[in-house]
């Protein structure tokens, strides 16, 4: 035995049927508005079958539009509900592009990351290895100059990390910050990259 799968009606299609449940509901109530008249025309004219007709659609008329009103309010919120859920159903689709996208980015921050990790590293065997060099031409210890060939950079380093974790979450561009040397040069790489030049 075979089971039919009847396919779901598409939004627009209920959005249709509550147009035309709405637009039901309203022509009886006009044909209602109107009764009284058409059956004084059709006693004018001595109709009698006519006002026969007339007076019992009268009195039926007020049934039917009651359900012709229940049918409008159930297809209205059938409509509403396919469109709730539609909306709902875009919205996790937007969602689950934006996770993907965080994952994504997420993993390009933690290559660059690693890779300046790296670079950071070498450049410290190099800081070591140029201090122990002067230290031997200058007859200082290597402890003495290591610190003065590393402080720019690590001033560098410190103001734009610094700069970059307090802007990241900013939405209108805040005023750079007037530095001179390293740190103003991170200043202006930190909002060059966050807010664009002006």
């Amino acid at each position: 035995m075979t089971t039919t799968i009847t396919p779901q009606p598409t939004t627009a299609a209920l959005g249709a049927e509550a147009r035309d449940a709405g637009e039901r509901h309203a022509a009886l109530q006009r044909e209602l508005a109107t009764t009284d008249d058409k059956i004084t025309d059709a006693a004018k004219r001595r109709d009698a079958s006519s006002v026969v007709w007339l007076e019992q659609r009268k009195r039926d008329l007020p049934s039917e539009i009651a359900a012709a009103k229940a049918a409008y309010d159930q297809a209205r919120l059938v409509f509403g509900s396919a469109r709730e859920r539609e909306r709902r159903a875009e919205l996790a689709r937007k969602l689950e592009q934006m996770h993907e996208r965080r994952i994504m980015q997420e993993r390009a921050i933690a290559l660059a990351v690693t890779s300046l990790v790296e670079r950071c590293r070498d450049w410290g065997v190099t800081v070591r290895r140029l201090s122990e060099l002067e230290g031997q031409l200058r007859g200082r210890p290597a402890a003495e100059t290591i610190d003065a060939i590393r402080a720019p950079t690590l001033q560098f380093l410190d103001h734009a990390f610094q700069r970059l974790l307090d802007l990241l979450w900013v939405e209108h561009r805040p005023a750079t910050v007037n530095l001179d040397g390293p740190a103003g040069q991170a200043e202006r790489i930190v909002h060059r990259a966050l807010f664009g030049n002006d």
